[in-house]
């Protein structure tokens, strides 16, 4: 099996979706036999907004993904493929939630393999980005202390800042909490409480679709988000866009 596979230390964010295997099995009570139809509906419009971001570079940043895992990692190290990887992350976080689809992920940093031909992807950034984005009790994206640790070798503070991350108490699971950089979309009024409609939309479904699920497993994550946001500085003039239902 031949391999072109890169390696060396990498930019590598990792996504989940939360409580995917219930909205799959939604989906196909009623629409049986039909997946193409649910990869339609729910990947095709995320996966190509995210490319469309004015900052991913399809020669810098790659995807992959399997079920309800999603992948980005650079080509490199460099500050370039740290912007690249951050932004096309926060674009698919976006776009995931306007999907209807919550995702939890981290941006990590470290030795990383990859060989998107065979499909094969392991080393010390994955393990990083997935143990955080596992570890979050809500719905969020966050930079793991590895990635912000290696970022500051490019001596500017404000690039974390400027791909929209703020210092936030991250809880954890099993009680655990964390200080982290946490994304948080543009803070234009229209924009976040956008946002938060779709969240308690999603909210919604679950607490009625799923009632006992949501109280023991969920309920607390959106609570945790919505706060969050709500929490978050406006500014700008709100405008009748939200009303409009615009995406």
């Amino acid at each position: 099996m031949e391999s072109n596979g890169v390696q060396g230390n990498h930019w590598v964010a990792y996504f989940d979706i939360l409580g995917f295997e219930n909205m799959l099995c939604d989906f196909k009570r009623k629409f049986p036999c039909c997946l193409d139809l649910f990869v339609k509906n729910h990947y095709w419009d995320v996966l190509d907004a995210m490319k469309k971001e004015t900052a991913y570079c399809p020669d810098v940043v790659s995807l992959a993904w399997f079920s309800d895992s999603f992948l980005l990692f650079s080509r490199d190290d460099s500050l370039k493929s740290f912007a690249c990887v951050a932004s096309a992350a926060g674009g698919f976080f976006r776009e995931a939630v306007g999907q209807m689809m919550p995702p939890r992920g981290a941006l990590g940093f470290g030795d990383f393999y990859a060989d998107v031909a065979n499909t094969i992807f392991v080393g010390d950034a994955l393990i990083d980005a997935y143990q955080y984005a596992e570890q979050q009790d809500w719905i969020g994206l966050v930079i793991t202390p590895s990635a912000y640790k290696a970022h500051e070798q490019f001596h500017d503070s404000s690039l974390v800042r400027d791909r929209d991350f703020v210092e936030h108490e991250v809880v954890l699971r099993e009680n655990a909490s964390e200080r982290l950089y946490a994304y948080r979309p543009d803070t234009n009024c229209d924009f976040l409480d956008h946002m938060l409609d779709q969240i308690r939309q999603m909210q919604s479904s679950a607490k009625r679709d799923h009632p006992v699920e949501y109280e023991q497993k969920y309920r607390y994550k959106y609570e945790r988000t919505i706060r969050f946001y709500e929490e978050s500085p406006r500014t700008g003039i709100r405008t009748t866009w939200r009303k409009m239902g615009t995406r």
